[in-house]
């Protein structure tokens, strides 16, 4: 069995085959987070229509993201994933600073409903999570409609005055959430984080959790912020 850092094809049936024998999974889950829809640059397909019938046309970076993305939708879908996390700031909204292609949510929603249709039509369960405050506004109405939209309006979903969902997947407490602590958490090391697990494993009121889900992730915004490289 090749090592995880070996292997460039993940959606080869080979592997897949050999990977499902080694762990014999009960479920196959995907998560996602963070799309920003909206955003100047974020994920955006070559060309889109927004709802006041204007074309807008994706940028060339966002045309290498949307590339990725495609492949990154190949490999979800060769591995058949059974449930799906999706953990926030699914749209950029219209209070971010960040410069915008698209700038009303309800365009950002349609759009990033579109994007996750193809991984989404197949799971049998998905678990949605708010986001930020700031890009979704307190209702998280707009992460409401994308669910709506996918025909997932009834799945699990974070209520407005919750900041995590707990979850038991075939035995497994999932802690899920969008942000822990702040943007530092992530350059925290191992101890660190270790600590940050341990303490919202012994203080969670519905018992100890096995695992956290999160987002809240900026690669760009952290290492300009941080000076760091990741």
């Amino acid at each position: 069995m090749k090592y995880l850092d070996e292997i460039t094809n993940w959606k080869s049936p080979e592997i897949i085959k050999e990977w499902r024998e080694l762990t014999n999974p009960n479920v196959v889950a995907v998560h996602l987070t963070d799309f920003h829809i909206g955003a100047a640059n974020a994920l955006f397909p070559p060309e889109w229509i927004d709802i006041n019938g204007n074309k807008v046309l994706a940028s060339p970076k966002q045309l290498e993201i949307y590339e990725k993305y495609l492949e990154a939708v190949e490999i979800i879908r060769a591995w058949n994933p059974d449930i799906g996390f999706f953990t926030g700031d699914m749209i950029d909204g219209n209070r971010s600073p960040f410069r915008k292609v698209l700038t009303l949510p309800n365009d950002q929603g349609y759009l990033c409903a579109e994007l996750l249709r193809p991984i989404v039509k197949d799971l049998k369960k998905t678990y949605w999570v708010a986001s930020t405050p700031y890009h979704d506004g307190w209702d998280v109405k707009y992460h409401r409609m994308i669910a709506s939209l996918l025909g997932r309006a009834g799945d699990a979903f974070v209520q407005p005055d919750a900041s995590a969902l707990i979850t038991d997947v075939c035995g497994v407490k999932i802690l899920v959430t969008h942000k822990i602590l702040n943007l530092a958490q992530y350059l925290q090391g191992v101890a660190e984080k270790e600590a940050i697990f341990m303490a919202a494993h012994n203080s969670s009121s519905d018992g100890p959790i096995d695992m956290i889900l999160g987002g809240h992730f900026h690669r760009s915004v952290i290492e300009e912020r941080f000076n760091v490289n990741f």
